[in-house]
């Protein structure tokens, strides 16, 4: 079972990021999301985390499941989270960027969340993020990290 979500939020084709001012991702952009709590279900634990980090009323989204991402812990546990994508469709209630409890909220060019050598993205997102987009199937991206540091992603699809 996984216990975490993360939705990337779309905005006239740029995308609602956040750095993030604690571990895991320290410093690096990536999506909102969290923990899902005891009895919540993927879908409930996502709209809240929305709410709390964005202020974004998650009715206003076209919000899609994208499948899971995936990794190994040391102790050899499989861990993982949710993924969504949500397209917004009425302006942002916010200017940004903004300084939340959580780190900073921006608007990104889609291209510069796609780009591989983009260094201040947590590590998986360029292998999984233009599919979402585009791609109503769903994929595991499970992720191989050694020593912190991820090596590679393997893309299955999902039955």
């Amino acid at each position: 079972m996984f216990k975490y979500t993360l939705c990337f939020i779309i905005y006239q084709n740029q995308v609602l990021l956040l750095n993030r001012n604690k571990n895991p991702w320290m410093g690096r952009w990536n999506g909102v999301g969290g923990k899902i709590n005891e009895g919540e279900d993927k879908f409930s634990a996502i709209k809240r985390e929305i709410i709390e980090e964005t202020q974004i009323n998650p009715d206003n989204l076209d919000l899609k499941y994208r499948g899971i991402v995936t990794w190994n812990e040391p102790t050899g546990e499989i861990l993982g989270l949710h993924l969504f994508v949500g397209f917004l469709n009425e302006p942002l209630s916010f200017k940004v960027p903004l300084k939340t409890r959580e780190g900073i909220l921006d608007l990104k060019p889609i291209e510069w969340v796609s780009d591989f050598k983009n260094l201040g993205l947590v590590d998986n997102i360029p292998y999984f993020f233009p599919r979402i987009l585009q791609d109503d199937k769903l994929y595991q991206y499970h992720c191989h990290f050694e020593n912190e540091l991820m090596q590679s992603v393997e893309i299955k699809l999902l039955t």
